[in-house]
């Protein structure tokens, strides 16, 4: 499935709602199916009757908001010219967010990886989403990428991977700024100095 076509009913959007607010309140293992069906207002029988368990709600979830960053990333792109410009967008709406709320959540690790097979294909769709458009962003480059032997994917696998992990691997916002930083200015000094 694309991500990027991902559609959920209005009640199927309610529960994934309720359920985020959940999973980040309580932790993705200790969120229950009657947590979500009470954050969303519905009985039991009504969330199971459009998902068969936590874990199909989280992998939904994170194909909710992946698609929503996905439409923001492309939107944004929209009003802004330049690779410097379009890149700093990238980081604001695809990466930086997401630091704050994934590091106050209980066992963060669960949600960001995706806690089970569903959930992390989600997650590797989601990335593999996010490296087609910067492949997008990075082509008209192609001859100074190939000049260090290397390609739009390549930076573009780069940066969406590298700063996908770093959510993870930073110590705290400071150490996080500053790898979003370093990659940034390593990229762009790359394209600009050819």
């Amino acid at each position: 499935m694309n991500i990027q076509t991902v559609d959920f009913s209005a009640k199927e959007q309610k529960i994934i709602e309720a359920a985020v607010s959940t999973f980040i309140r309580y932790g993705v293992k200790k969120t229950t199916m009657g947590d979500i069906s009470k954050g969303a207002g519905i009985s039991r029988q009504t969330l199971y009757a459009s998902f068969d368990s936590k874990e199909d709600v989280l992998a939904a979830a994170l194909k909710m908001i992946c698609a929503k960053t996905i439409a923001n990333i492309e939107t944004t792109w929209q009003d802004i010219d330049g690779l410097n410009e379009k890149l700093d967008a990238y980081f604001k709406v695809a990466v930086i967010p997401f630091f704050d709320q994934l590091r106050n959540m209980p066992n963060y690790e669960d949600f960001y990886t995706g806690f089970n097979d569903a959930g992390r294909l989600a997650v590797e769709e989601c990335i593999a989403s996010k490296v087609s458009m910067l492949e997008m962003l990075f082509t008209p480059y192609e001859a100074v990428l190939q000049q260090h032997s290397m390609t739009a994917k390549d930076i573009a696998d780069l940066i969406g991977r590298s700063s996908e992990n770093f959510i993870k691997i930073a110590h705290d916002k400071a150490h996080f700024d500053s790898l979003i930083k370093t990659l940034r200015c390593t990229v762009l000094g790359l394209i600009h100095q050819a």
